[in-house]
């Protein structure tokens, strides 16, 4: 008797391993956000969101919309994401999160420290 629930249980342990193995790989998903830049406290401007998640392998799609009355940037170095969006005027910009870690996003036309700052964050 033990020896017999001890052979069922070895075979749900091969079963749940072999059921397991032929699972598909779960595929990258998609990650679309409006983001609208805003006149903050004390003339701070920024991008809301100003923080982004994803998973690597994710594609990214940034509704970028400007509300104020000046050009400004939106850029991510690392993907190759450099926008110059126009007052009044949105762009949309996609792109693969093709690596993980963690990586700023600024306005690349005004250099002042604070300025549309921003992460881009992708976990594995």
């Amino acid at each position: 008797m033990l020896l017999r629930k001890g052979l069922a249980l070895c075979i749900a342990i091969a079963a749940v391993l072999f059921l397991g193995s032929v699972v598909p790989p779960v595929e990258a998903g998609q990650v679309t956000l409006h983001v609208v830049d805003v006149d903050a406290h004390e003339g701070i401007q920024v991008w809301v969101p100003s923080s982004i998640t994803a998973k690597k392998g994710d594609t990214i799609t940034l509704i970028l919309t400007n509300h104020l009355m000046e050009e400004h940037g939106y850029e991510i170095e690392a993907f190759g994401v450099k926008e110059v969006i126009g007052n009044h005027q949105t762009k949309t910009v996609s792109f693969k999160a093709a690596k993980a870690g963690i990586f700023p996003i600024k306005c690349q036309l005004h250099k002042a420290e604070n300025h549309y700052a921003g992460q881009l964050v992708v976990i594995e």
